[in-house]
């Protein structure tokens, strides 16, 4: 379970629960973004996830103009311009401008999958390898083709779908260059 309590050590699948029981603890009334429903357990949470919503970005780099709403996000940044990898793997010589994504990358040597999908029993590294996962059960496929209709459930099968301009009004096929796809065709053809 990744959410753990510093204090009592309690566990929590997810993590509006873990800030319920800090809240909890501390005598508090949990604070919840007006917008997205998001829990926080201290103002200056809450305030610093707002600035998220309204796209204040006070915060801008010297260097390419990119800006941010906060300064943390700005000197992570930084280091892509600096080439600076603070945070680095002991188990192999990799380094990364992110203390997350060393966290991230230490589940390669270790096997730790904490995200566990609610649905069936399979387990994932990463949570956004869980969502992905997740859209198989419920069905969900947002990302849809003007051309041909097709519905998926990544953006990045979208993509890839698109890069094959020539599609098969007979079946699911979509083809890459024009004469494969009217090569194609003759199947339908011959089928009829």
């Amino acid at each position: 379970m990744p959410f753990q309590c510093s204090d009592c050590e309690k566990t929590f699948i997810r993590k509006c629960n873990l800030v319920k029981h800090i809240c909890v603890k501390l005598e508090k009334k949990p604070l919840q973004s007006s917008i997205c429903q998001r829990i926080f357990a201290q103002k200056n949470y809450i305030d610093k996830h707002l600035k998220n919503h309204v796209k204040e970005k006070p915060f801008q780099c010297i260097v390419c103009g990119k800006a941010f709403a906060h300064k943390q996000s700005l000197l992570v940044h930084q280091r892509i311009h600096s080439g600076e990898k603070p945070f680095q793997c002991v188990q192999c010589d990799k380094s990364f401008t992110e203390r997350q994504s060393l966290v991230r990358h230490i589940r390669i040597h270790t096997g730790e999958k904490p995200y566990n999908c609610p649905h069936c029993e399979k387990a994932f590294a990463q949570k956004t390898n869980l969502t992905k996962h997740q859209k198989l059960h419920t069905g969900e496929k947002p990302y849809q083709c003007n051309l041909c209709n097709k519905a998926f459930s990544e953006r990045q099968y979208l993509i890839q779908h698109q890069k094959r301009p020539y599609h098969c009004s007979h079946c699911d096929r979509c083809f890459t260059l024009k004469r494969t796809y009217l090569n194609h065709q003759r199947v339908h053809i011959v089928e009829k």
